[in-house]
């Protein structure tokens, strides 16, 4: 393990924190511009969904396919 390794619960809490933060973003920022969450909702729930995998999967995978 070297210095920048994370710790697992970090990096829940990190992507956690970065899909509220997503959601509620682009939320107020459609809001304002008067799009419904219809439009822009999938791609939204796509990103959460990048960051809570980010989160959840180890960061070193092994030598399964080398």
């Amino acid at each position: 393990m070297g210095a920048n390794d994370q710790s697992m619960f970090t990096r829940i809490v990190y992507g956690i924190l970065s899909a509220i933060a997503i959601v509620y973003i682009t939320g107020q920022v459609f809001a304002f511009m008067g799009i419904g969450f219809e439009v822009y909702g999938i791609y939204v729930l796509y990103i959460v969904g990048l960051a809570l995998m980010y989160g959840f999967l180890p960061q070193d995978v092994g030598n399964m396919f080398q």
